[in-house]
């Protein structure tokens, strides 16, 4: 999705009319940062090897995600894909932000039945580190974001992971909460 997201946003010709980002409008670009390539070594090491992170190991990992946003924020929107799983993790983020940027949080709402072939397929084709063996661990930890989290830095969406990515991009252009 946020990869998808970020095309759409680039693209003077979507069909949504809510016309997708150009040079007239200060010069502003989407940009994708991806969440696990922000992930310190030792913590995909971890991982790779089917163990679960805790919060310490997570710590900086959040704080970089934070500093990504901010660093690609002075000229970018960013979308940034990523697992904060508990309301702590998502609060570290928000925190570091100090109200200078305004999120819009997309909450992929997903069973493991459905992440669980996924992260396989990943996994199969070499373009992941994590095992499905932590899809468990991670729908264990998982707590449900819910609006309260971002009324004073932004607004959550949460979409069905089940539908086509194309049906999620078109749902949050026309949901009105990207600064457009």
């Amino acid at each position: 999705l946020a990869e998808r997201l970020v095309e759409a946003l680039d693209d003077d010709d979507d069909d949504d009319g809510r016309g997708a980002l150009d040079d007239d409008d200060d010069g502003r670009r989407a940009v994708f940062v991806e969440g696990d390539d922000l992930h310190p070594h030792e913590n995909r090491d971890k991982m790779a090897r089917g163990l679960p992170l805790t919060d310490d190991d997570r710590a900086d990992w959040l704080d970089a995600c934070a500093n990504a946003i901010l660093a690609a924020s002075q000229s970018h929107i960013v979308v940034l894909a990523c697992s904060a799983l508990t309301r702590d993790y998502r609060r570290r983020v928000v925190d570091a932000l100090q109200g200078r940027r305004r999120l819009v949080a997309i909450f992929l709402a997903a069973s493991e039945d459905l992440i669980m072939p996924r992260v396989e397929r990943r996994r199969t084709q070499g373009t992941h580190f994590m095992p499905p063996s932590l899809v468990e661990s991670q729908f264990a930890t998982l707590q449900r974001p819910t609006p309260d989290e971002f009324d004073h830095a932004g607004t959550l969406l949460e979409l069905d992971a089940a539908t086509s990515t194309d049906d999620q991009v078109r749902t949050v252009l026309r949901s009105g909460a990207l600064p457009l």
